[in-house]
């Protein structure tokens, strides 16, 4: 929902969708918790919602006031912060698992959330370091044919938000990245990978034969 008003609202200033974003924004602030009860703030609610506020923050910084500029501030140097040391915990599941959706979900969201606060929070260009190394070794140790030992469903889920982040730091590192033998087959794969008509996919990896991530579902 953030990430979808953000967009809306880049497209046409609507006072209910600034509202709605606001709260949005204010109201995840207010969780205790970005999930997980043990470790918290070290897996995808955490990078979901650090990469949404991230945009929001970045593409609207009018909206907010100084003491809800304030909240968010500290809210994401907190729950971004866990997500980062977690990264560097060996008895986190995913950490080093370069090519688990996890893991790329996870550091998409923490670089895109220390792209957009770099320069507000002191920790933000550690946050962006450590999402850009990890996908960088991410994409050379992909299959060069494009696919994942995952699945299709996951596959999107990941590729989602590992283009995400590609765009959102391009304006900086421009289209380097792109050139991963991994992306030039990435389509390749899912085309191969669907049955005919596109009704379904094959029977790849830990998923159902049926992709439910991103905009064509």
């Amino acid at each position: 929902d953030i990430v979808l008003l953000s967009l809306a609202l880049a497209l046409n200033d609507d006072e209910a969708t600034k509202q709605g974003l606001r709260e949005r924004v204010l109201t995840a602030c207010g969780y205790k918790t970005w999930g997980r009860n043990i470790t918290p703030n070290m897996d995808l609610a955490c990078a979901h919602l650090a990469r949404g506020i991230a945009v929001a923050y970045d593409w609207h910084p009018g909206i907010w006031t100084d003491e809800e500029r304030a909240l968010i501030l500290s809210t994401i140097r907190k729950r971004a912060g866990q997500l980062n040391a977690a990264a560097y915990n060996s008895t986190t599941f995913w950490a080093f698992k370069y090519t688990a959706g996890h893991n790329q979900v996870d550091m998409a969201g923490l670089g895109l959330c220390g792209l957009a606060f770099y320069g507000e929070i002191p920790e933000a260009g550690e946050w962006l370091a450590t999402g850009l190394t990890d996908l960088e070794t991410t994409l050379r140790l992909l299959p060069a044919d494009g696919s994942t030992v995952e699945g299709v469903p996951y596959w999107t889920y990941s590729i989602g938000f590992l283009l995400q982040f590609l765009e959102g730091i391009r304006p900086v590192f421009g289209d380097s990245l792109y050139q991963s033998v991994a992306l030039k087959h990435a389509i390749e794969y899912r085309l191969y990978a669907s049955t005919p008509g596109f009704n379904a996919t094959l029977p790849w990896g830990d998923a159902p034969t049926r992709d439910y991530y991103g905009p064509p579902n």
